[in-house]
């Protein structure tokens, strides 16, 4: 009978934690870096007129021989008054054509200056900052036209912002 400390039982459940770590985390990374479809039928829609403020630092992709496009998006969302902790922001790309939505990886980034910006809210806006940059082959960017949407999630419920924001070739003058 062998001993939980012979060396080939060290060995064994080494390699095979080292297995299951790896394997968790390229399905956390799939789960997060996915792009998939979402139906945002009955979800609130919030516009500029709304109590919100939107910037969008970048918006913009380059289109890439080898690797498709690469879209950049990068930018704060905020319901003036609603504190930004804690909140679920993703960007989704609507083709103008059939309405379908996508959404897209998106990472929380921390923007104090934007708390600055709105000091006299006397609110906390430090996590409305959010990136979404990655490489896709899914969007055909030279014959459709893409609407920039911002999901918002509040522990009080989901919002759509639309802030009239179209995707552009990055080095165009229009």
């Amino acid at each position: 009978m062998e001993t939980l400390h012979s060396e080939r039982f060290i060995k064994i459940f080494t390699v095979t934690a080292a297995l299951l770590i790896l394997l968790l985390c390229c399905f956390l990374t799939w789960h997060e870096m996915r792009v998939e479809p979402i139906d945002v039928s009955g979800i609130p829609v919030l516009t500029l007129d709304d109590e919100i403020a939107v910037k969008f630092d970048e918006v913009s992709y380059e289109m890439d021989p080898i690797d498709g496009e690469r879209m950049n998006i990068r930018g704060w969302a905020v319901i003036r008054g609603r504190e930004t902790r804690p909140v679920s922001i993703h960007v989704l790309l609507r083709n103008r054509e059939t309405g379908q939505c996508f959404r897209l990886p998106t990472e929380i980034k921390t923007r104090s200056d934007v708390t600055e910006q709105f000091r006299d809210d006397y609110t906390n806006y430090d996590s409305s900052g959010f990136v979404s940059s990655f490489v896709s082959r899914r969007f055909d960017f030279s014959h459709k036209t893409y609407d920039v949407l911002i999901l918002y999630e509040l522990s009080d419920g989901v919002r759509l912002i639309d802030p009239q924001q179209l995707l552009e070739r990055k080095g165009d003058e229009s």
